[in-house]
């Protein structure tokens, strides 16, 4: 039986998982050892594919269980969850841009910790000049 293995950073880990896990809690499973790699090449992680169907199903599973419990129909939890994952890659993406401009990155989504980025739920949006315009002048010219 021959084993696969796969090369991946945490930002294509990520995308591999289909952004079920933040960048971050990703970094913290393999710190931790909850997330073993098979090996390590300088910034890549090399892991067996058939571990990472593991991890991808008892991710979807975990996933939909929240979302049953989060949810009041079938058809809601659907809606929640496909919103949940491409907001998820959008932001993943969008995360990619601003750090090769040099810019912070904004906080990523995590549906496997956060119950509102389970369901899809985004407080923070792209246009955080104009919230941090508002409220950094709050109250000083009265």
């Amino acid at each position: 039986m021959k084993h696969e293995l796969e090369p991946h950073t945490l930002t294509s880990l990520a995308r591999r998982l289909r952004a079920r896990v933040s960048r971050s809690t990703l970094r913290k499973w393999i710190t931790d050892g909850t997330i073993r790699a098979h090996s390590r090449a300088g910034k890549m992680l090399i892991f067996s594919s058939r571990k990472l169907d593991q991890l991808s199903a008892v991710l979807e599973e975990a996933h939909g269980e929240r979302l049953k419990r989060l949810c009041k129909s079938d058809q809601e939890a659907r809606r929640d969850r496909a919103t949940a994952e491409s907001n998820a890659l959008r932001i993943l993406k969008l995360n990619d841009q601003r750090i090769r401009e040099g810019k912070k990155p904004i906080r990523e989504p995590d549906p496997a910790m956060n119950d509102d980025d389970a369901r899809g739920i985004v407080r923070m949006r792209e246009e955080q000049r104009n919230v941090q315009r508002i409220f950094s002048g709050y109250g000083l010219n009265r």
